[in-house]
């Protein structure tokens, strides 16, 4: 019995302080206004994805602040969400 109360104390911690998962960040990249591509990036991270034959590096801040470089400015956007669902 003793376990299960280490195991939930540790638990609650963890939720409290939100150890417990990681915040997605979802994203669309699109070129001229028309989605090529999106996906789900985590808060605080970078990822180095293909788009249309050209390797671009996102970056999300930790309150999903996103960026994108390595595509060219005026022809490339990032925005938070996809086409669909735009509050995310």
């Amino acid at each position: 019995m003793r376990s299960d109360a280490t195991f939930f104390t540790l638990a609650l911690i963890m939720a409290y302080f939100g150890t417990t998962a990681a915040k997605g960040c979802p994203y669309s990249i699109k070129r001229y206004g028309e989605e090529v591509k999106w996906d789900i990036i985590e808060a605080g991270t970078s990822h180095i994805r293909v788009v249309n034959g050209i390797g671009a590096t996102i970056i999300a801040k930790k309150n999903c602040k996103l960026s994108l470089k390595g595509l060219p400015r005026f022809e490339y956007t990032i925005s938070r969400g996809d086409s669909i669902n735009r509050q995310s």
